[in-house]
């Protein structure tokens, strides 16, 4: 690791999380007063900060950001970038709620509906202690939770904090946290003894 890069890292870690939510609500203004420069920006800000965020980011936030991020392109005339924001989308959501909404215009919901088949459908499981998230959807115990190939958030919390981080996962996969199992279920205390007769 060359010096720049250790103060860079260092910089980061002092310097709080930046809240994904704030700079989406940001970047929407943003982009609403036609400010693409600005509204980009924030967005890329809020992607970053996915990975030193210490509580769970809930899947409808991830939601917003991949369809404000393909709005941003759209705009912008990027269909590269408007793919790669459709295709972020379906990984964090890829049932028909995802769909973007009449407000987002016609050439979005054609993009998703022809990317929508495409899109592999995998499993993530997760073996060890703690609880682990997969863009804000915890994995059930001993099932698995299925979801599109593609970039996602994964969160474990067991330890002293929630650790974030994102990775693009294209095929079934198990997480193993390296946490010990949990205390497990609470065993019922047997009745009480019947007082003895004298």
């Amino acid at each position: 690791m060359n010096l720049l890069t250790l103060l860079l890292v260092s910089s980061a870690a002092a310097q709080p999380c930046p809240d994904v939510g704030a700079l989406a609500q940001r970047a929407w203004a943003s982009y609403q007063l036609a400010e693409l420069e600005s509204a980009q920006h924030d967005l890329r800000l809020a992607y970053v900060s996915l990975e030193c965020h210490r509580r769970v980011v809930g899947n409808d936030e991830l939601l917003r950001l991949g369809r404000l991020d393909a709005l941003i392109a759209l705009s912008r005339g990027d269909a590269r970038a408007m793919e790669l924001a459709i295709r972020r989308t379906l990984a964090v959501r890829h049932d028909s709620s995802a769909r973007p909404p009449a407000e987002h215009g016609a050439k979005l919901k054609r993009l998703w509906d022809a990317l929508r088949p495409q899109t592999a459908i995998i499993t993530i499981e997760a073996e060890g202690g703690g609880t682990v998230w997969i863009d804000g959807r915890p994995i059930p115990p001993e099932e698995g939770l299925t979801v599109a190939a593609g970039l996602h958030l994964i969160q474990i919390e067991g330890g002293p904090q929630l650790v974030s981080s994102v990775a693009n996962i294209a095929a079934d996969r198990v997480l193993v946290t390296g946490l010990g199992p949990g205390p497990g279920p609470v065993e019922q205390a047997p009745p009480p003894l019947a007082p003895m007769a004298p």
